[in-house]
């Protein structure tokens, strides 16, 4: 697989897709941004991110950041809450997989569950307090 390398700045990218005011597209939002990205980009939005997906999971919680997003209005969607455990990365191959680390198994043995539950208990106490349901704000926005 062949790696696209374009020279468009993201900015520009969400300019175009400001223009969707068809009403088949209610929100628009982004994924993996950096705090620098997203406040770069607040600068010259028009139309502000509903949702910012990232990755959340007991070893990078990103409680700082989920929290700043918060306080900017953009709420979140956690992705990979298992941790990433694509074989195709070389780095972090030598490391368990975050449901065979000995603190999640020490919980999921405690509680006569396995660690994938346990993993995935922790990713819903952490999002609520960050997020909505993006349906009910976008019909807000809507209204």
């Amino acid at each position: 697989m062949a790696t696209i390398v374009d020279s468009t700045d993201f900015t520009e990218t969400w300019k175009e897709m400001e223009k969707v005011k068809n009403g088949k597209c209610k929100s628009i939002g982004i994924s993996n941004f950096s705090k620098a990205e997203t406040e770069r980009l607040l600068k010259s939005a028009e139309i502000k991110p509903a949702c910012h997906q990232l990755e959340m999971q007991p070893y990078l919680a990103q409680h700082d950041f989920l929290e700043w997003n918060k306080k900017q209005g953009i709420y979140l969607a956690a992705y990979s809450p298992l941790g990433n455990q694509n074989d195709t990365y070389d780095k972090g191959k030598e490391y368990d997989k975050i449901i065979a680390t000995e603190p999640v198994k020490k919980v999921a043995q405690k509680h006569g569950v396995d660690g994938g539950q346990v993993v995935l208990a922790w990713a819903l106490s952490e999002v609520p307090p960050y997020c909505q349901s993006l349906s009910t704000r976008a019909a807000s926005r809507a209204t």
